[in-house]
């Protein structure tokens, strides 16, 4: 009866044991989001003073490298020329300067940051200069006018991350790239708002649309009536 008790309550514990690695794989295991190529991108931390490369591998994203970075003297959003803070927001790395371009206390290599970007042009921020560059020298924490700065033997490897023209570097105030949970939503939204503009559907189309939409001098009404006009022109639209 003891043996038979204790064969019983082994038994029990290993279906137990297998519907808890079951419930753990089903947490673990992320799903993978088709049509999304893999890619690398920069996030840095103003909180932390840290630069991460980050990697996304069609299912999610995952810290590769860190170092340590330099921000601007003054802390908070760039707002205006001159006050020595960093902007935050995702910025594409435009082109790459290297010496004897380069002035020797910008280090190995800088890449301009296309700042102000559209979203910020639209919220009325100000300013030019901002790059990603090295330093010959150790820099402490918020140490920048507004630039991202590591030191030269990081940028070394940093820069094997890098395609200018291609690259994304995302400044924030705190750690950003393990809160991005919503990707496949953004890339439902898309893929909805492109199937809109395929069908020729202009009401569908311009839900997609914020009331204060801005795109050059139109609004939202006077996109709506261009883009009525450009598809009445059209036998068929393939994005």
């Amino acid at each position: 009866l003891e043996r038979e008790k204790i064969k019983n309550l082994l038994t029990k514990k290993e279906e137990e044991k297998k519907v808890l690695e079951k419930k753990v794989e089903k947490v673990v295991k992320k799903e993978k989001i088709e049509g999304l190529n893999p890619y690398n991108f920069i996030s840095v931390s103003k909180d932390e003073q840290k630069l991460y490369i980050v990697s996304f591998d069609g299912y999610g994203f995952k810290k590769i490298k860190e170092f340590k970075c330099t921000t601007g003297a003054e802390k908070g959003d760039k707002e205006k020329k001159g006050d020595k803070r960093t902007p935050e927001g995702t910025y594409l790395l435009t082109s790459k300067i290297e010496p004897p371009n380069l002035p020797s206390k910008y280090g190995i290599a800088a890449f301009p940051l296309n700042f102000p970007n559209p979203i910020d042009i639209r919220l009325n921020k100000d300013g030019n200069g901002i790059w990603f560059h090295a330093t010959p020298i150790e820099r402490p924490p918020y140490n920048s006018e507004g630039c991202v700065v590591v030191n030269d033997n990081d940028m070394k490897e940093i820069m094997e991350y890098i395609k200018p023209g291609e690259s994304f570097i995302c400044i924030s105030e705190d750690k950003m790239f393990d809160k991005f949970g919503y990707i496949k939503e953004i890339k439902e939204t898309v893929e909805n708002w492109k199937d809109a503009w395929e069908s020729k559907d202009i009401e569908r189309y311009i839900k997609f649309y914020d009331d204060d939409f801005l795109t050059g001098s139109k609004n939202k009404n006077q996109w709506k009536a261009y883009k009525e006009k450009i598809n009445k022109s059209k036998k068929y639209i393939k994005i």
